[in-house]
């Protein structure tokens, strides 16, 4: 028998939630202006460590660590917030779609949450 953590399914969702990982990295060193652990004098802020957060999406629950930073700014600093996954988006726009249509269609909400 295989085992979970080698079915199609789990090597899909940790492949999405990799992808959505390094795309709001790249987000992030494009607005500070550097990569990780680069030092220039054109830096736009600080990263400001991880958070966990959980977003829903097409592949189900996807547990995601997120950088966090600070953006230099005229009167001081602000919190960075990302395009790509923002500020609490819990589940992705088709998730949405998927429980409108299944709702309006007749299903009943036990069987939309199970």
């Amino acid at each position: 028998m295989h085992e979970e953590k080698f079915s199609l399914g789990v090597l899909i969702h940790q492949q999405v939630r990799a992808a959505v990982e390094q795309a709001v990295h790249e987000e992030l060193a494009e607005v500070l202006g550097v990569e990780l652990y680069e030092r220039s004098e054109a830096r736009r802020g600080e990263r400001n460590g991880t958070k966990t957060r959980t977003l829903t999406g097409p592949t189900g629950p996807l547990e995601l660590t997120l950088p966090r930073a600070r953006l230099f700014m005229p009167g001081g600093s602000e919190e960075w917030a990302s395009k790509l996954v923002p500020r609490y988006q819990r589940r992705v726009r088709e998730v949405n779609e998927s429980v409108l249509a299944a709702y309006l269609s007749g299903a009943n909400t036990r069987r939309i949450a199970g």
